[in-house]
């Protein structure tokens, strides 16, 4: 049976918890306002956040980069092998190239644990496989006269490799500099270019 405490002691903690947590209540309010904006939805919020805050833009700038090869291997690869007249069983192998987005967890340790000799962890490996991802894109386009199923399945896994490696140093990084209320908010923004990025790859490699 319940009974009502007569604990002075007791008493006295629970009115200073009710205080904290009637302290802690406009802050959580606030937080929520910015996400929303008067009801604006939070992804709209979140591009606002962007354009007023440097560090929101920089990772949502960088989210739209990461969302660039994605929309190449998942949407331009196998439309682009199908026009080519490639066996409809090999094209549906290519999807196999995507693993290393599944993956990435298995060297993302390392990738952390492990720095290059400059600009810090997270953006020398940025720098590296943004360098790499160029290389790779560059070795594709030449195959796109007279594609060679060999030379495009390794060529579209070096890709997605590190296309899935620069993902993990740019939610580092994001991670890094965001302030912890700042977080949440730049999820949206971050969000809306991936997808976007990926669209436009896709779009505009098979147009």
């Amino acid at each position: 049976w319940y009974r009502p405490t007569r604990n002075p002691i007791l008493i006295a903690r629970l009115e200073r918890l009710s205080e904290l947590s009637d302290k802690a209540a406009p802050a959580e309010a606030s937080w929520l306002e910015a996400v929303t904006v008067r009801g604006v939805p939070g992804t709209v919020a979140s591009l606002r956040a962007a354009l007023r805050s440097r560090r929101i833009g920089a990772v949502t700038l960088q989210s739209f980069s990461s969302g660039l090869p994605l929309g190449l291997i998942w949407i331009a690869l196998p439309a682009w092998l199908t026009y080519r007249s490639v066996d409809i069983k090999t094209v549906g192998l290519f999807s196999l190239a995507q693993a290393p987005w599944t993956f990435k967890f298995l060297w993302a340790p390392l990738m952390d644990r492990y720095r290059l000799p400059f600009l810090g962890r997270k953006r020398s490996w940025m720098i590296v496989c943004q360098v790499f991802l160029f290389a790779g894109t560059a070795l594709l386009a030449t195959q796109a006269a007279d594609p060679r199923v060999a030379p495009v399945a390794a060529l579209a896994v070096l890709i997605a490799f590190w296309s899935a490696s620069q993902d993990i140093a740019i939610d580092g990084y994001a991670v890094e500099i965001l302030e912890r209320e700042e977080q949440g908010l730049a999820v949206g923004a971050r969000v809306a270019l991936y997808r976007a990025a990926t669209l436009i790859a896709g779009a505009v490699a098979i147009t």
